[in-house]
């Protein structure tokens, strides 16, 4: 990699960090971990934190869409792989009672995030166009599963919790819907 492009990523990790309200060591650490335990969870085939799923989108030559109804436990990560076409018009849509569930959609082949951001209010959307065609990854985890600042455990350490923080120590039901034109 030339300096250009690390500093681009340094620059995409911030904007992910800002996002999700961490710092931006900490959004590496999220993304680098994640992907190093999807590749030893699939060559080991023993992770059970880590759940993949390739999305097969059904429908007529453009207009095509799937729907996943599923269940995210504390520190289960979800990723979903769907194949878009470069010029698609992408919609993807989390919807959820739990305001603890956050999602990502990666950049295809990198931890890159083309979005990233958490399901605030019930229901968060992504709509973009496919800068290229290849396969794109959807990443749904809680929000407690995100590296912290230790400024930030200590304070947590001797306060109450807050909603988010027990909503997060608990299952979360989702429902993703992905669709293509």
């Amino acid at each position: 990699m030339n300096k250009t492009t690390l500093k681009s990523l340094g620059a995409a990790s911030g904007v992910l960090a800002a996002l999700l309200g961490v710092t931006s060591t900490s959004a590496q650490i999220l993304s680098a971990t994640d992907k190093a335990t999807a590749r030893l969870a699939l060559e080991a085939g023993r992770s059970k934190n880590l759940v993949k799923e390739r999305l097969p989108i059904f429908g007529s030559f453009r207009s095509a869409s799937v729907v996943r109804n599923d269940t995210l436990k504390p520190g289960q990560v979800r990723d979903y792989t769907a194949s878009f076409t470069r010029g698609d018009a992408v919609n993807i849509e989390v919807r959820t009672s739990s305001s603890a569930i956050c999602f990502a959609v990666l950049a295809p082949s990198s931890d890159f995030p083309l979005f990233a951001g958490d399901v605030a209010g019930g229901r968060r959307a992504y709509r973009g166009i496919a800068n290229r065609t290849s396969d794109y990854t959807i990443r749904l985890f809680l929000r407690s599963d995100v590296p912290k600042p230790e400024k930030e455990q200590a304070k947590e350490s001797g306060a109450k919790k807050d909603k988010d923080s027990k909503e997060a120590e608990k299952e979360a039901r989702y429902v993703l819907s992905v669709s293509r034109q």
